[in-house]
C-alpha cells in the first residue's frame, strides 16, 4: 500500500517574498532569484552581507549546486569563518579577484604573442600569478617589451 502524501512545490525564481523566511532559506531563494544577472547578484549579496557572511554548510552547498557555480564548491574550504559558517561574500570577492587576475594574464599573453612564441613555462608562470598588482606591472612591461625574452628578463 502506498501512502498518498500531499506535495507542495515552489518555483524559487518566481517566489515573490523570500524575506518571509527566517532561516537560510531566505538567502538561498534570494541568491537563486538574482543569479541570472552577475551585477544583480553581486548587488543583492552585498546588500544582505550580514546573512551571506555566515551561511550554514547546507545552504552554501545548495546555492553552489543549484546555480551551477562550481567555483563556489572549490573555494568553500577557504571561506569558512570563525563561527563555523561560510562567508559567501568572501567567496564572491575571491571569484571576482580570480577573474580579474585571469583577464590580466590573458592580456599579457596576447601582447607577448605579438612579439613571438611564448614558452609554456612562461605562460604557466603568468597564469599562476594571482596578485593583480604584479599582473598590472607585467601588463605594462609586456606592452613596452621589444621581445618575449626582454619581458621574461624584466619580469623578475
Amino acid at each position: 500500500m502506498t501512502n498518498n502524501y500531499r506535495m507542495n512545490l515552489i518555483e524559487v525564481r518566481k517566489f515573490a517574498n523570500p524575506e518571509l523566511f527566517r532561516t537560510d532559506l531566505r538567502s538561498v531563494f534570494g541568491f537563486i532569484q538574482h543569479s541570472e544577472s552577475k551585477q544583480d547578484l553581486k548587488t543583492y549579496v552585498f546588500e544582505h552581507e550580514l546573512d551571506f557572511s555566515n551561511l550554514a554548510d547546507d545552504a552554501f552547498d545548495v546555492i553552489a549546486e543549484v546555480t551551477g557555480t562550481e567555483e563556489l564548491g572549490e573555494m568553500k574550504k577557504n571561506v569558512q569563518n570563525p563561527e563555523g559558517g561560510y562567508d559567501m561574500c568572501k567567496a564572491i570577492k575571491d571569484m571576482i579577484e580570480d577573474s580579474k587576475a585571469e583577464g590580466k594574464a590573458e592580456a599579457i599573453l596576447e601582447l607577448l604573442g605579438f612579439l613571438g612564441e611564448v614558452p609554456m613555462n612562461l605562460q604557466n608562470r603568468i597564469y599562476q600569478e594571482k596578485d593583480t598588482e604584479i599582473l598590472k606591472r607585467w601588463l605594462v612591461l609586456a606592452a613596452r617589451a621589444e621581445t618575449v625574452g626582454d619581458f621574461a628578463e624584466k619580469m623578475e
